[in-house]
């Protein structure tokens, strides 16, 4: 089954840089930070935006259709675009990255959404995991500096609020498979290392 195409496509820059939208640049460019998809609500219209953020994705395994796809399984993007909401996914080039500038990138979207969208409803942001997070950053950072955000409901769901840690024994193991007999007694690749310690680092 094809995918759906979406109704809008943000390309979100770098804090202080333009705000354009360009559909041109690669993922993992040194310019853009993000990606949103709008899939409009039953009724057609840009008036009741759902921002959903998404999580820790310190590899990039995860675009914005698989993200929607979760949402689609579990029956949520149906229900909430039957009622005329509009779905926006937000996934960040560096899903690991720094939270504050993820949390930028997020402020953005924000401001972008309030600038097209019809009507004076609220925005709902749902922060995943570490979206949890990026999002609190952000809403917090916009009310700090009295920029209006314009969200009514921030849900947060499985997001470590109070902090999140990986077992030293975890970090201890990817930091000392440096053999390569090791490797072969495993029966895993340097790929597999590599990405691991890219999430141990994130």
């Amino acid at each position: 089954m094809e995918k759906e195409e979406p109704d809008l496509s943000y390309d979100l820059a770098l804090p202080n840089s333009s705000k354009q939208n360009s559909n041109t640049t690669s993922r993992g460019s040194s310019f853009f930070r993000g990606q949103a998809l709008v899939f409009n609500g039953c009724d057609r219209v840009f008036d009741r935006p759902v921002i959903y953020v998404e999580g820790f994705d310190p590899l990039g395994d995860s675009n914005v259709y698989d993200i929607q796809d979760r949402f689609q399984v579990a029956n949520i993007e149906r229900t909430l675009r039957n009622n005329g909401y509009d779905m926006i996914y937000l996934n960040f080039y560096s899903g690991g990255g720094d939270i504050r500038t993820n949390a930028d990138v997020l402020e953005q979207l924000i401001e972008t959404v309030n600038d097209q969208k019809i009507g004076n409803n609220d925005i709902i942001v749902i922060g995943e995991s570490m979206g949890g997070l990026i999002a609190r950053y952000a809403l917090t950072s916009m009310e700090n500096s009295s920029r209006v955000h314009n969200v009514s409901h921030f849900i947060s769901f499985d997001a470590p609020h109070l902090g999140a840690n990986i077992p030293v024994g975890y970090q201890k193991l990817i930091e000392d498979i440096d053999d390569i007999n090791l490797f072969s007694l495993l029966n895993i690749s340097i790929s597999e290392v590599d990405d691991a310690m890219t999430s141990v680092r994130s």
